[in-house]
């Protein structure tokens, strides 16, 4: 049997039933459940304390298996029973993962996904809305902020790199606007680390390893050290010595006169 569908004639006036105020609630109540969840900022539930020792931290470019692609590792020297990592001097600076022959129970810490770290900016924690990766090149290994939505319109931000091309382990050098805090909550420190910065996004997103050269410290190295300084910042870009250079001055053009002796 064929049969035919038409469409079902609207009516020409709306019943008044429609505006009681039972149907505006129940209307209400959709809408706001349908309407996207607006969660308030992170940034009021937790807080961020400045890590006071910086140097028991390493950030390190590890490489993911066979690939050539690396991720994130934070070690953290948390006993002085035993090295958790060594470095090599150079740049980049390749990096021993000494906790990986041994039980580092109690003696290192490691964090390497997003449950262990993630990003504060401008006193608000985006762990939510951006994941740290890190993009590789020809000539180096960026730690980068990327969005993870693309469409949020978030820039990605750049917090620190390898300064050179790294098969291995490697040392991330962190920009000067990066440093290391961790999460608070009530005033209870926590052992989420965060990557944090002072700075908004809108000025960050301008600010790359090249902008931290001039405010890193200077430390001139002996020929005979065969170590790098002890004191070298883990925050800023490895940076050699800089040699005086005498001013330019502006030449004079006067003729020489004849009366000169």
């Amino acid at each position: 049997m064929n049969r035919s569908f038409f469409p079902i004639p609207l009516p020409t006036t709306v019943p008044s039933t429609l505006f009681s105020p039972l149907s505006i609630l129940t209307a209400a109540i959709a809408l706001a459940l349908a309407s996207p969840i607006v969660r308030p900022a992170t940034a009021s539930l937790f807080d961020a304390n400045d890590i006071e020792n910086p140097e028991n931290f390493a950030l390190i470019a590890a490489p993911i298996g066979q690939t050539n692609r690396h991720q994130l590792l934070i070690v953290e020297q948390l006993s002085s029973t035993r090295a958790c990592w060594g470095e090599i001097p150079g740049v980049p600076t390749e990096v021993e993962p000494l906790l990986l022959s041994f039980d580092f129970s109690g003696i290192c810490g490691r964090m390497s996904d997003s449950n262990a770290y993630s990003v504060r900016v401008a006193g608000e924690d985006l762990g939510l809305r951006y994941a740290l990766r890190i993009r590789e090149r020809s000539d180096d290994a960026i730690l980068v902020a990327t969005p993870l939505r693309y469409d949020s319109g978030l820039p990605e931000l750049e917090l620190g790199r390898t300064y050179g091309a790294v098969d291995g382990f490697a040392k991330i050098y962190l920009n000067s606007a990066w440093r290391l805090a961790r999460r608070s909550y009530q005033g209870r420190t926590l052992g989420h680390v965060y990557l944090t910065s002072d700075y908004p996004i809108d000025q960050l997103r301008y600010i790359t390893g090249n902008m931290s050269v001039p405010t890193a410290t200077i430390i001139p190295i002996e020929p005979d050290q065969t170590e790098a300084p002890l004191d070298f910042p883990l925050w800023g870009s490895p940076i050699e010595p800089i040699e005086p250079i005498e001013p330019i001055r502006p030449q004079q053009n006067v003729e020489p006169s004849s009366n000169s002796r």
